[in-house]
């Protein structure tokens, strides 16, 4: 009883804790993500500046352009006119690589407008305009960085003959430029971020313009829609010809916001995050620990095999036995004698015994036995094949004659 009572509380305690974990709080968070996309109706997209750019310029007179500028510049150079042309980024990076960057330089050269809002900018088109952006809020305590306030922006506006100020409740907005103002004659101040630095530049290359402005953020939906600020991108669009050929709205910075640099590898992702790169080094470690002490080559023990038995000498004797047992010595001295001559006759190329009266004095010349013992040899032959009346005592002579003719064939190889 007791034990059903603890289930039902344990199980009572387990549903209040599902029940807990799976409310969600019923307030909404803000979507911070910073894409400043032409369709992007989040708080930090860009659908309002794109709308208010179709309103004031009218749509028939906008291009979307979705590849990287260097592709769309080789299309553009194949137009009839090349000045006149407006072009416009809007995104939170522009990595342009130095292709790219220098297709910029030309296309602004040629009598064009580039337009530029971003909070990062490549190395190659920092060194191709002369200009570096720098944000100043790096050099807070994380504390004041992170900290929400009423911040703001200022531009100039043309037709109010003023500095004008735009604010909303942000982190704060303080990237500034740099322009080496040697590189160019005209160059103009436009705006001031929250520290009162500039940070929006209006200056000529070649025979065009380049307008450079950072802060991004104050070209979203939550800032423009925020009081009266729709008017700091009015007054910023007021800098752009009043009736360009056409004006070309980038896509492909906003959509590649993450792109990596020309050079970048997967060897320099993986050296960019601590872990992954302690890591690796600690994994080339250990491998290189590993190869060293397998340097030296490691073989199992091989056993030792014992030889094979030569089972045919034993055979033999046992045969030999037999017939010597049955005193069939006849037949054994035959055998001898069958497989003697045939021995002489592969290894001393003997003539058949049947076919020379002068065999013995043969054997005596190739073997190099005495002339006596040959000629006992040849007769304990003839008399093993000829006549059955072969006694225990001729085959023990004949053996021990042709163990003599084994022995000294043995005796002149090892000489040799």
């Amino acid at each position: 009883m007791a034990v059903t009572k603890r289930f039902s509380v344990l199980l009572a305690g387990l549903i209040l804790l599902l029940y807990s974990c799976s409310n969600k709080p019923s307030g909404r968070f803000v979507d911070e993500r910073y894409t400043l996309g032409a369709a992007d109706k989040k708080p930090f997209g860009g659908h309002v500046a794109s709308f208010m750019m179709d309103t004031i310029f009218g749509t028939s007179r906008i291009e979307a352009v979705s590849k990287p500028f260097n592709q769309w510049y080789d299309d553009f150079l194949d137009q009839s006119e090349t000045s006149n042309h407006v072009y416009v980024i809007i995104a939170p990076t522009v990595r342009a690589f130095d292709k790219e960057a220098a297709d910029m330089q030309r296309f602004v050269a040629r009598g064009n407008t580039l337009l530029v809002v971003t909070d990062e900018l490549s190395e190659a088109f920092e060194k191709q305009f002369h200009c570096k952006l720098i944000d100043e809020a790096e050099n807070l305590s994380r504390f004041l960085r992170l900290q929400m306030l009423d911040t703001k922006v200022s531009i100039a506006d043309s037709s109010a003959h003023a500095m004008l100020s735009y604010q909303y409740y942000y982190y704060p907005l303080m990237a500034r430029l740099t322009v080496d103002s040697t590189a160019t004659d005209s160059l103009q101040w436009l705006g001031r971020n929250n520290g009162g630095q500039p940070h929006i530049a209006r200056y000529t290359v070649g025979e065009g313009q380049l307008i450079l402005a950072t802060n991004a953020r104050a070209l979203s939906n939550y800032f423009l829609l925020s009081q009266q600020n729709f008017g700091y991108f009015k007054a910023l669009l007021s800098y752009l010809p009043a009736y360009p050929n056409l004006i070309h709205r980038d896509l492909f910075f906003q959509r590649n916001i993450n792109r990596q640099p020309e050079d970048y590898s997967v060897f320099q992702a993986l050296m960019a995050i601590p872990p992954l790169r302690w890591s690796f080094w600690i994994l080339l470690v250990l491998a290189a620990i590993w190869v060293l002490s397998n340097l030296r080559r490691k073989q199992k023990m091989i056993p030792v095999v014992s030889p094979n038995t030569n089972t045919t000498v034993s055979f033999i004797q046992t045969i030999a036995q037999l017939y010597f047992n049955r005193q069939d010595h006849a037949n054994v001295g035959r055998k001898m004698a069958t497989h003697f001559t045939d021995y002489l006759r592969s290894n001393y190329y003997m003539p058949p015994l049947a076919m020379q009266n002068e065999w013995a004095y043969i054997l005596h010349q190739k073997t190099g036995m005495p002339i006596a013992e040959a000629t006992e040899t040849t007769r304990l032959i003839r008399k093993a094949q000829q006549s059955n009346d072969f006694t225990a005592t001729d085959l023990l002579q004949l053996h021990q004659l042709i163990a003599d003719v084994m022995n000294r064939k043995k005796t002149h190889r090892q000489q040799q």
